[in-house]
């Protein structure tokens, strides 16, 4: 069972962080995207393309996902072409959406 924090720094196995699982569910571009980059690494013009978004939405949404620490450029000395993945925080958000995270509140 999956444990949510209402600690936005909270850490450990099978913890997700409250306030980052409720922004990625709040919306569903972020949702989207989360889902993407679980499937594979890709830059914000894949994703605008896979999500029907325009690219500067995408970067907003990979903006605030990061911020959130659920994603990570892999190659942030680049202007065009950068790559996104998620973070292990990310894939435990993944996690959670997909199982429709059972909650129990801790912390």
């Amino acid at each position: 069972m999956y444990h949510i924090s209402n600690s936005p720094k909270s850490k450990g196995v099978g913890t997700v962080d409250y306030h980052a699982f409720g922004k990625v569910k709040a919306s569903k571009h972020r949702d989207s995207i989360i889902r993407l980059l679980y499937k594979s690494p890709m830059t914000p013009k894949e994703l605008a393309n896979q999500t029907g978004l325009e690219l500067s939405n995408t970067s907003n949404y990979l903006s605030t996902l990061r911020e959130l620490g659920l994603v990570r450029c892999l190659n942030d000395d680049l202007r065009k072409g950068r790559i996104y993945a998620l973070t292990e925080k990310g894939k435990e958000v993944y996690s959670g959406l997909i199982r429709n995270l059972p909650v129990v509140l801790s912390g």
